[in-house]
């Protein structure tokens, strides 16, 4: 495991959520979704795959396609996601990238392996994140990540 993914999983595993005590009403799985939201939003990222990821982070992934469109437009009214917008899960990339041989200047291959670098822990973040929330749930502590699939 990679020390990117090491390192945000320590971190989330220390988050908490707010207890509910019984059967979960409405109002509880609201207040569980927006704190899980909440803590998806303080990963800020570059990645591709999140639109205005550098304000919302990962936020994209846990809220709803109709709440992540209005916080993307109200924020940004000048570049709107199309109404018909849909979260789709990144892929890991592959290590190594192809167009990074051949006729390429030894500069142009380290700038572009150091771009894929920096991709490859982007998405290594994010799957933090998503492995984190399995572990929890599986394990059924109360940490942040006990309820990530409400």
């Amino acid at each position: 495991m990679s020390s990117v993914r090491e390192a945000t999983i320590s971190t989330l595993e220390g988050k908490r959520l707010t207890r509910v005590l019984g059967r979960p009403t409405i109002k509880s799985v609201k207040l569980t979704r927006k704190e899980i939201g909440a803590e998806y939003a303080k990963a800020k990222t570059t990645h591709e795959d999140f639109p205005l990821g550098t304000r919302f982070g990962f936020a994209a992934a846990v809220l709803s396609t109709d709440a992540y469109i209005a916080a993307h437009n109200k924020a940004n009214p000048y570049e709107e996601l199309d109404p018909a917008w849909e979260f789709e899960h990144p892929s890991r990339l592959p290590s190594y990238d192809a167009t990074a041989v051949g006729n390429v200047t030894d500069a142009t291959r380290r700038k572009k392996e150091a771009e894929r670098n920096k991709e490859i822990r982007e998405w290594e973040r994010w799957d933090a994140y998503e492995t984190a929330c399995s572990r929890e749930r599986s394990h059924g502590t109360a940490s942040m990540t006990e309820r990530c699939d409400v």
